[in-house]
């Protein structure tokens, strides 16, 4: 007897729900010429809209943080100056100094590389005097086969503002610091080239950046040790002056006392030490003003010396290869990108078509149910 019921029940169920199916086909089938038509229509825009987009030739690069035989030669040149800077004392021992350090960190070399390509000026300076850029132009120009010579100006900027705006760098990799450099042109005529020379020559001027950061360094140290030495200097002036003065002081007072040679068994540490006697004191004002060598007074002089004479002999060779980025992938051959897409493009349109055909007919076929159309 249940079972009877069960089945009756799932027939009704079935039925229900064919006799669903068929009423959603009748509406859908009522408004076919509607659904054919918004198809027809949006498969005809984006139609026309693949056919006339415009040839998109992409090239790219990979690039990441150099490794160390990359900036060995720098690395070398660098660290060469260490001597002259103070060491840092921790608890773990003595450790370089920071402020040459920093220039040897793979990732702030790499950063230095970043910075250049995000800069403007650099675009900038890139497509006004690059050779291969300029050339790469000047085909296209001629490509166009332009007359008017303003007219080939005014294609020359919208070369150049094109380079700048389908330039583009971006971080596909923020664990392993990794940069994507893309470039999109119109043109298949020598644009992975064209990126190769951009790569190289923002490396020209990052490695400009870096040197000339690491020199005003290393000048500020220098001036550092310059104006050191004259504090020093002075000091051991004043000290000089200050120990002849004292003897002078000490000489009176060995005359007055009658102190003539030198006794052994006289304080030294006295104000006026009168232990060397009267003559003795009177070789040691002699010494004391014959002297010209300030370092006798204070050693830190011959130091700071030292370190002035191996900034003279040590140079920074601004021509000094080396790399502050690593390629993962060069600069590859254009892929064309646009008229590639046109089918699918056709595709998406018509199925857009058809989703507003179906909202449509749904929509209008709700509204009669309910009485709002007539």
């Amino acid at each position: 007897m249940q079972d009877n019921v069960n089945s009756g029940h799932d027939f009704t169920e079935e039925s229900k729900e064919s006799n669903d199916l068929k009423a959603l086909f009748s509406v859908l089938w009522s408004g076919k010429w509607i659904i054919i038509a918004c198809v027809v229509v949006v498969g005809a825009l984006g139609a026309y809209r693949a056919v006339n987009v415009e040839d998109t030739w992409t090239s790219k690069a990979l690039i990441t943080e150099p490794q160390s035989n990359d900036f060995a030669l720098f690395q070398y040149k660098v660290n060469a100056y260490q001597p002259l800077f103070d060491v840092v004392t921790t608890k773990k021992g003595d450790i370089a100094n920071k402020s040459l350090t920093l220039f040897v960190k793979p990732h702030n070399l790499f950063q230095y590389y970043i910075n250049a390509l995000n800069s403007t000026v650099y675009s900038k300076d890139f497509v006004n005097n690059d050779e291969s850029y300029l050339e790469y132009r000047d085909n296209l120009v001629s490509l166009a086969d332009i007359k008017d010579e303003n007219d080939r100006n005014a294609y020359k900027r919208a070369i150049d503002n094109n380079w700048l705006e389908k330039t583009s760098v971006v971080k596909v990799d923020r664990a392993k610091n990794v940069f994507e450099i893309k470039y999109q042109s119109s043109s298949k005529e020598n644009v992975s080239d064209v990126l190769s020379a951009y790569i190289t020559f923002i490396s020209f001027k990052a490695n400009q950046d870096l040197l000339s950061d690491l020199s005003s360094v290393l000048d500020a140290k220098k001036s550092e040790l310059i104006q050191k030495k004259k504090v020093v200097e002075l000091e051991a002036t004043e000290k000089l002056k200050y120990e002849v003065s004292r003897a002078e002081y000490a000489l009176q007072i060995a005359v007055a006392t009658g102190v003539e040679y030198p006794l052994p068994s006289l304080a030294s540490d006295d104000l006026f030490p009168i232990n060397l006697g009267s003559k003795g004191l009177n070789a040691k004002i002699k010494v004391l003003k014959s002297i010209r060598n300030l370092s006798i007074i204070d050693p830190r002089i011959n130091q700071i010396d030292a370190k002035l004479s191996l900034f003279d002999s040590l140079q920074i060779d601004e021509e000094m290869d080396f790399e502050i980025f690593r390629y993962i992938k060069v600069a590859e051959a254009p892929v064309l990108k646009g008229k590639s897409d046109q089918i699918l493009m056709v595709f998406i349109a018509a199925f857009i078509g058809l989703m507003m055909g179906l909202f449509f007919v749904m929509t209008q076929n709700l509204l009669s149910r309910n009485g709002f159309l007539k």
